[in-house]
Parts: C-alpha cells; structure tokens; sequence
C-alpha cells in the first residue's frame, strides 16, 4: 500500500470515527513519509484524531513542526491553520498551569506558602504561564493576518471559527482565576451567574471576551455562507453552538444546533451528524434540570 492510500484509509477511518486507528496511520506517515505534502497533512489530520487534552504536549511538537513544513512549501494558508492549532493548545497548557498553580498549598493566613519549594514553583509555572499566553496570542495573531490577507474564503471561515474558540478558552481563563473555592460560587458558575462575584473591571473584561467569541464565529458562519461553502458553514455553526452550551446558553446555541443539523443531513456528513448529535443530548439532559 503507497503512503497516499494509507492517508485516504486514514481520512476514512477518521471520518467513520475510529479515531485511534486513523492516529496510529497518520502518526507514521507524519514520522517516516518522504513525502513532504503528505507529512504536512498528516500533521494537521493529527490535531482532530488524537485527544487535545491527554496528547496536548505530543499536539504541541506536531504543530510546531507542521509550521515548519508550511513555511518550507511557502503555503500560507496551512500555516494559519497549524498556527491556531498551536494557540489553542498553548492556551490549554496556560490553563492546566493555573490549575497547578491554585492547587500548591498556602499556609493558613495565605501570606506565605507553607514550603520554600512551593513558592519556587509557582514562580516558575507563573513565568511558564506569561510564555504560553505570549506564544498562543503571537500565532493566533500571525494566522488572523494571513486570514485576513488570503482570497481562500475556506481558511477565513475556519481561521475566524479557531479564534472564536481561543476567546472562549480565554474567557474560562478568566472565570477560573477569579473563582472561589466555595460551594456556592461553584454552583453559580455551574449556572453562569458567577459573574456577580467579579469586580468591575473583571466582569466587563469578561464581557469583552465573550463578545469577541460572538464576533468571530458570526464572522466564521457569514463568510462560509458568502462562499456557498455549505461544508465550512455546518462546522462553523456546530462550534458556536457548542461554544455557546458551554457558557450555558442553550437557548442561543438551538439556532446553531438546527442550522448545523439541516445542512449536514444534506450533505450526508455522518460524522457531523454524530457530533450534533452529542450536542442535542446535552441540551435535553441541561433543559431536564
């Protein structure tokens, strides 16, 4: 079997959803192709196959790397994309070190840290942080230019859909740092009225944010529609409404759910359909409670 059949069995074992074969496929052609072009796919087919949370550290090499291909076949568009990979997944290790971070023990007036090892390495996960926020921010910064600049209205659609999702991973950021670890806040939070117990400043930040996660994925949907590109715009809704059940807006995210819906029945897309489906049966099981 040539290295291009083992990357068509791949896509059709990705697009059947049998995500750890097709990883194991492409993860070889991505180490041992000769085939530039089929290395650089490969790469990108790896950023839906594998887990974005326990292979987050492997995603990140993979990205990187896949920047490096593009940048060899002077391809901008899929730089944009490998670039977004790389800035959501930086923000996830930003995220996963706050956590670290609010888990060390403080000793009981929270003044001091209870161990000198502690404190030495939170200063270290707190320059860790400023790094990952820095890097994600300058690739999802690159990708929206090339984005912006490119005839391809595909990659606008899909540039703009990743940075929706960058803003609501920012906005989650912001309500995890400026959460309590009482039960009642947590309960708020769980019912999105958590934003009461910021201050001012935080909770207009967090409005900013999430206006900015509204603004790119209406731009994605609207720039798919433009292209008659019915593909793109299925994806484009099915991240927004998922993006929306996540701040707990069911309401709001029923419009997109619906949309997604119709146009992936058209278009036959079984794996879509199958991915709407998981957001149905989570606004069913929301709206019982």
């Amino acid at each position: 079997m040539t290295d291009n059949e083992r990357f068509r069995e791949a896509e059709a074992l990705l697009a059947l959803g049998r995500k750890d074969e097709a990883s194991n496929l492409f993860l070889d052609l991505f180490n041992n192709t000769e085939d530039i072009i089929l290395r650089l796919n490969s790469g990108l087919e790896l950023n839906r196959s594998l887990d974005q949370v326990q292979d987050r550290e492997k995603l990140l090499v993979i990205a990187s790397e896949t920047i490096k291909l593009a940048q060899r076949l002077t391809n901008k568009d899929t730089k944009a994309i490998a670039l977004c990979y790389k800035g959501l997944l930086q923000l996830q290790s930003k995220v996963r070190n706050l956590d670290k971070m609010k888990r060390i023990n403080l000793s009981p007036d929270w003044f001091e840290f209870s161990l000198e090892n502690d404190k030495d390495n939170y200063q270290e996960m707190n320059e860790e942080s400023k790094f990952f926020e820095e890097d994600a921010w300058k690739c999802l910064d690159e990708a929206k230019d090339i984005a912006q600049n490119s005839e391809d209205y595909a990659l606008k659609s899909k540039v703009y859909s990743m940075l929706s999702q960058a803003y609501l991973q920012k906005f989650f950021e912001l309500r995890f740092t400026n959460l309590g670890k009482n039960w009642l806040q947590r309960w708020l939070a769980v019912h999105n009225y958590d934003h009461f117990f910021f201050r001012g400043e935080a909770r207009a930040k967090l409005k900013s944010i999430h206006l900015n996660m509204d603004e790119f994925a209406l731009k994605s949907i609207k720039i798919a529609e433009q292209a008659d590109d019915m593909a793109e715009k299925t994806l484009a809704c099915y991240n927004y409404a998922n993006s929306l059940q996540s701040v707990n807006n069911f309401i709001k995210a029923r419009k997109y759910i619906k949309t997604a819906r119709k146009i992936a029945d058209d278009l036959s897309d079984n794996q879509m359909l199958a991915n709407i489906a998981v957001l149905e049966k989570r606004a069913k099981t929301r709206i019982k409670v």
